[in-house]
């Protein structure tokens, strides 16, 4: 299992982290927003997704979700979910978009 949090680049843990079970990485803004999620140490959907891909993990599980991106109203779509959408089509494994208490 490899964690990364408030990373930008996490590209010198690639190596370490090769045929993790599972990349347990931030996913702070969504890709539109990758130039502020830099200028901020932070990670994209997009970003973790292509991190997990390098290194050939079996899961990706987004968590640390910007609170920009909290739901609207009930019937409104999850927008975390959004961002576990974004990650999927960079990601051919299962995502997972982390809830709070929940067991992996």
């Amino acid at each position: 299992v490899a964690v990364l949090q408030d990373t930008c680049d996490a590209s010198a843990a690639v190596v370490p982290c090769i045929g993790a079970a599972c990349v347990i990485h931030e996913a702070t803004f969504g890709e539109a927003m990758e130039a502020e999620a830099i200028s901020k140490g932070h990670s994209t959907s997009t970003m973790a997704a292509r991190f997990a891909a390098a290194c050939g993990a079996r899961r990706l599980v987004l968590t640390h979700f910007s609170a920009r991106y909290g739901r609207m109203s009930e019937e409104a779509p999850d927008p975390a979910e959004l961002l576990g959408e974004e990650a999927r089509r960079s990601f051919n494994s299962p995502v997972v978009v982390a809830q709070d208490f929940m067991v992996l």
